[in-house]
C-alpha cells in the first residue's frame, strides 16, 4: 500500500501552486466539486476559484499564496471555492510549502466546512437573543479535516512521477499538524505519521503491526457512541473496531467527536473522519484523519460560560426590574404625599406636624437608598467586581457607631444592648463589615415589636473575631429557614414588612468573601439568633 493509493482514496481537494502563482496540478475531487475541467485549473491563477468574502457579502480576491505555510485559514477569512455553475461553498485552507527537484511548490488543501457552517448558524440561532454579545466574546474554531486527496495525475513518465509524487507526499505525512493512522482490514495499525507520535506519544514502530485502532480511543467514552450507532444502524454491532468502520462499509460519512488515550494515560479530544481504502474495487484497509480539538473545546467551555453568565445577568435585571417597580413605589409614594403636605402645614405653622413628615420622608428616602444599595452589592457580586481590602479596624468603635447612626429606626421602647470582649482591633474589610452589621440590626429592628431589646455581643481573641446579635422579633419557620439566604427570598411571615430579599443573601455572600461563617437559630414569636465568625486575615492588602 504506498502513499498515492491513499492520496486516490481520500476526499479532500488539493491545489499544487508554483513559483509564479499558477495552478500546475489539481486533484479529481477538486474537478468535480467544483466541474471546471482539468485543463481549466492548469495555468489559471487560484483567486480564480477560491474567493474571499466580506462582512457585505461582496467577492474580493484574495491572495491566500502570500500567507505562511503551516498555517491552516479557517471560517474567519471566510473563504468560499466557486463552482463552474455559479454556485459556491465555504472553504478552509492548509498550506505547506513542499521542496522538490523541480522547485518550491505551495501545497493547498480545500476543506469543505459546509457542515460546520450550517452547525455555526445553527448555533447563533439558538442563542439569537445574545447574538450581540457573543459576537464580542465568541471566535469560532476551525473543527474538521476531511479526508487526504489524490494530488497529482499519472504522466507519460508514469514511473517517474510516481516517485515524485511519493516524495511529495511523504513530507505532507510526515509535517502536517494532523494525526493520520492507516490501518489494514482488521483495523491493526500500518502506518503512524510523526504528528500522530507527537500526540499521542507512541515511537511507530511500538505500534505498527502490533496495536488496533481502536486501542487509541477512550473506550468508557465510547461506549455512548456505540449504542448510538446500533441505534441508528438498526443492527447489532461488536464493540470495538466494527463499531469504527461501520458506517465507512456502508459508504456513509464517518466523521464524529471522541477522546483519545495517549500513552501516559492522559485523554485529548478529537475530531476523527474514517473512510476505507480501496484499490480497484478491492478494500485494503482504512485511514483516518484526526485532529485534535482541545482548543477548540475550551472555547465552546468558554462560550457557554458566557451565554450562562448572560443569562444569569438577564434574569438579575428581570427581578430587579420587578422587584424595584413594587419596591420603589412605596417610599416615593409617601416622600411625594409628605411634601405636599408639610407645604400645607407650613402656612399654618404647625411644625410639630411638619417635623412628622420630615422624618417620613427622612425614613422613606432611607429605604430607597438600602433598595438601591442592595441592588448595586447583588450587581457587583453577580459581575465579580466584590474585592476585600482589610484595614486595621477598631471593631467596638465601629460598632458602637453604628448603632448610634441607626437609632433613628428604633420602634417605640426598644433598646439595643451591645457588649464587647477582648481586644478591640481587628483586621477586616470596613466596608463589608459595616454593610453587614448595618443589615443585620435594621433587620432585627425591623422584625421586633415595640419595647423589645436587641442585644449585640462581640469578641476578639486568637485572632478570630465572633459577632453575635439576638433578637426579640417574629422569627423564621423551620420550613422558611432552608432558604433564608436566598437572593429574593422572604420569610411568609414578613409579606406584609417592606424589603427585598436581598439583605441576607448578599450578607453571606460577604461573610464567606471575608473569610468567616454565618449560623443563625430562630424559631417563630421568638426571635432570631445569628453568630458571625471571622478568621484574622494576615496584614493590611
Amino acid at each position: 500500500m504506498n502513499l498515492d493509493t491513499i492520496c486516490k482514496n481520500i476526499s479532500i481537494g488539493v491545489l499544487i501552486i508554483d513559483e509564479h502563482k499558477k495552478i500546475v496540478k489539481v486533484n479529481n475531487y477538486l474537478i468535480h466539486k467544483l466541474g471546471f475541467a482539468e485543463t481549466e485549473f492548469i495555468g489559471a491563477l487560484a483567486t480564480k476559484f477560491i474567493i474571499q468574502k466580506n462582512i457585505l457579502e461582496t467577492q474580493t480576491k484574495f491572495d491566500f499564496t502570500q500567507t505562511c505555510a503551516g498555517i491552516t485559514m479557517d471560517s474567519d477569512i471566510d473563504l468560499v471555492a466557486l463552482e463552474k455553475n455559479g454556485e459556491e461553498y465555504p472553504v478552509e485552507i492548509t498550506l505547506d510549502y513542499i521542496e522538490t527537484e523541480d522547485g518550491f511548490f505551495l501545497v493547498a488543501f480545500v476543506n469543505d466546512i459546509t457542515k460546520r457552517r450550517n452547525a455555526e448558524l445553527s448555533l447563533k440561532k439558538l442563542n439569537e437573543d445574545l447574538e450581540d454579545k457573543m459576537k464580542e466574546r465568541t471566535s469560532l474554531m476551525s473543527q474538521t479535516v476531511k479526508e487526504m486527496a489524490k494530488l497529482v495525475e499519472q504522466t507519460e513518465a508514469k514511473d517517474r512521477e510516481i516517485l515524485k509524487v511519493n516524495s511529495f507526499l511523504n513530507n505532507v505525512w510526515n509535517f502536517a499538524q494532523i494525526i493520520f493512522i492507516v490501518t489494514d482490514e482488521n483495523g491493526i495499525v500500518k502506518m503512524f505519521n510523526h504528528n500522530a507520535e507527537i500526540q499521542l506519544g507512541y515511537h511507530a514502530e511500538d505500534v505498527i503491526d502490533k496495536i488496533s485502532l481502536f486501542n487509541f480511543f477512550d473506550t468508557k467514552e465510547f461506549k455512548s457512541r456505540h449504542q448510538q450507532l446500533e441505534t441508528e444502524l438498526n443492527r447489532d454491532l461488536k464493540f470495538g473496531f466494527n463499531s469504527l468502520i461501520a458506517k465507512s462499509d456502508l459508504g456513509l460519512e464517518n466523521e464524529f467527536e471522541s477522546k483519545f488515550v495517549r500513552k501516559d494515560g492522559s485523554t485529548f479530544p478529537v475530531l476523527v473522519t474514517l473512510n476505507k481504502i480501496e484499490d480497484h474495487g478491492q478494500k485494503q484497509g482504512y485511514i483516518s484523519v484526526c485532529r485534535n480539538i482541545s482548543i477548540r473545546r475550551k472555547a465552546e467551555k468558554e462560550i457557554q460560560n458566557a451565554l450562562e453568565k448572560e443569562k444569569e445577568l438577564s434574569e438579575l435585571q428581570r427581578e430587579f426590574l420587578s422587584l424595584a417597580s413594587h419596591e420603589l413605589r412605596t417610599p416615593l409614594s409617601v416622600v411625594l404625599s409628605s411634601a405636599n403636605i408639610i407645604s400645607l402645614y407650613l402656612d399654618k405653622k404647625d411644625y410639630s406636624k411638619i417635623d412628622k413628615h420630615t422624618e417620613r420622608i427622612i425614613s422613606s428616602v432611607n429605604m430607597l437608598k438600602g433598595i438601591l444599595d442592595d441592588f448595586l452589592s447583588m450587581s457587583k457580586i453577580q459581575e465579580g467586581k466584590i474585592e476585600v481590602i482589610n484595614t486595621y479596624e477598631d471593631i467596638k468603635l465601629n460598632i458602637e457607631t453604628t448603632i448610634s447612626e441607626l437609632k433613628a429606626l428604633l420602634k417605640a421602647n426598644q433598646k439595643v444592648i451591645y457588649r464587647h470582649q477582648g481586644d478591640a482591633h481587628f483586621y477586616i474589610d470596613a466596608n463589608m463589615l459595616k454593610y453587614i452589621i448595618v443589615n443585620l440590626i435594621s433587620n432585627a429592628i425591623k422584625f421586633s415589636p415595640e419595647g423589645s431589646s436587641i442585644t449585640i455581643n462581640t469578641k476578639i481573641t486568637n485572632n478570630q473575631f465572633l459577632f453575635m446579635i439576638k433578637d426579640e422579633g417574629v422569627g423564621v419557620s423551620q420550613e422558611d429557614q432552608k432558604q433564608l439566604f436566598n437572593r429574593y427570598f422572604r420569610g411568609s411571615n414578613v409579606n406584609a414588612i417592606p424589603g427585598t430579599g436581598l439583605g441576607l443573601h448578599i450578607v453571606k455572600q460577604y461573610v464567606e468573601r471575608m473569610n468567616g461563617t454565618i449560623k443563625f437559630r430562630s424559631k417563630l414569636e421568638k426571635g432570631t439568633i445569628i453568630k458571625i465568625l471571622f478568621e484574622q486575615a494576615s496584614s493590611v492588602n
